[in-house]
């Protein structure tokens, strides 16, 4: 039997659990309410080619807010990430195109990124221009470059086997999932093991008091969005092998999911709050919400008001929180 003080201890800490992630514990709940409250949903989703879908899907979103989540961290925004999806699916599928092997265009994919993040970074660090005016050019930029290279249209890919790496399995898992998790492990060790990390945290939390004491505030801002154009080159890659083309519309609104997965995970869009570990389980949500309403036959509009809504309130609930703990009024 517990006794009194572990008990005590244990309701305090489930206190400050839902405290601290109001909004994930909302959207879960939400979200099983849904899944449970339908027998039609419940069947259709647990069968094993939808679960598929869900895996190849969320593999995507995984791989777009993972180095968003640095940029998110050290008190940035990039909202560049869809358009980047873009233009690297593009640049991945005119390899294809040469019937060169995916892998060919996988690289291509992550190199078109990381230049994309590269710029980004560059510009922000060194023209100290805001981010959110920055993102929001290249966004325009990019999105329009994806549809300048091919002229509006879809480029198909007629590599052989070039759509493995998108749709392929290796034992009963998604390829595509798999590498998700490849990219996210060293990166979970770069933000929870690494200098960087801290100093990513400390910037941040307070950059003025991480430039007195000695971080080079532009370098690890620079490649924080560095991180972030990459991982979303490799979805660009990604995504083009899952379709077997590419695709200029691709990656829209992918940017806001992004930034929502990261919200529900429990990031603060101030600064020095995040983990990777939230921002998974937050693209979790994110797509199985979407799989249960495409299989509800819920108007996909409502899809934008649902994110809308999560976002808001993940912010109001961040926003009240720090209020209350900084005593600020405004």
């Amino acid at each position: 039997m517990m006794n009194p003080k572990s008990e005590s201890k244990s309701r305090d800490w489930l206190k400050r659990f839902i405290r601290k992630n109001l909004g994930l514990v909302m959207t879960i709940i939400l979200l099983l309410w849904m899944i449970f409250a339908s027998d039609s949903l419940r069947t259709v989703f647990f069968r094993p080619g939808n679960l598929l879908s869900v895996l190849r899907q969320l593999s995507i979103y995984m791989l777009v807010s993972c180095g968003l989540t640095f940029v998110v961290i050290s008190g940035g925004i990039d909202i560049s990430v869809g358009s980047i999806l873009s233009f690297s699916g593009m640049a991945a599928a005119a390899v294809g195109l040469r019937a060169l092997p995916v892998e060919i265009g996988l690289l291509l994919g992550a190199f078109a990124g990381l230049a994309v993040g590269l710029l980004n970074g560059m510009i922000i660090s060194l023209a100290a221009i805001p981010p959110f005016i920055v993102t929001l050019a290249t966004f325009s930029i990019f999105r329009g470059a994806a549809y300048l290279i091919s002229n509006g249209a879809t480029i198909r890919v007629g590599a052989e086997n070039w759509n493995r790496l998108g749709t392929g399995t290796f034992c009963g898992l998604p390829l595509s999932f798999l590498l998700a998790l490849i990219v996210y492990v060293p990166s979970w060790l770069l933000l929870n093991k690494s200098k960087f990390g801290k100093d990513i945290y400390s910037i941040g939390e307070n950059p003025q008091a991480a430039d007195f004491s000695g971080i080079p505030v532009a370098r690890i801002r620079r490649i924080a969005y560095l991180l972030s154009g990459l991982t979303a080159g490799i979805a660009g890659a990604v995504s083009a092998s899952r379709l077997n083309s590419g695709v200029p519309s691709a990656g829209y609104d992918y940017e806001i999911d992004a930034l929502a997965a990261i919200i529900i995970g429990g990031a603060s869009m101030r600064g020095g709050v995040g983990r990777l570990g939230g921002t998974v389980l937050g693209c979790v949500i994110i797509t199985v919400l979407s799989n249960a309403m495409n299989i509800l036959g819920i108007n996909s509009y409502w899809r934008f008001v649902i994110k809308g809504v999560i976002i808001l309130v993940g912010v109001s609930i961040e926003y009240y929180r720090y209020r209350k703990e900084t005593g600020h009024k405004s």
